[in-house]
């Protein structure tokens, strides 16, 4: 059994219920949710939510050579070191 997802119109009712000053234990029971999804909704009312940073970094330097305008040392493939 998983877990649903909260709508839109819920997470909205949560933040009018807390704007009006009622204690998270009062809008638990009128929302008929938990005190933690409460809570939750109201510490993430206003972050943005952030694409995922997937897959390896950039090299440092290599971004400051490229954002100064100069080119990056590029090796052939077989002079590059890989260390483990």
């Amino acid at each position: 059994m998983g877990a649903t997802e909260m709508t839109p119109d819920k997470r909205k009712s949560i933040l009018v219920l807390h704007d009006a000053g009622l204690k998270l234990s009062a809008i638990s029971e009128a929302t008929h949710r938990s005190i933690g999804v409460c809570h939750k909704v109201i510490k993430l009312r206003d972050t943005p939510s952030k694409p995922s940073r997937r897959g390896k970094p950039k090299k440092v330097t290599e971004l400051v050579k490229v954002q100064e305008g100069l080119e990056p040392e590029l090796l052939p493939r077989h002079q590059t070191a890989h260390k483990k």
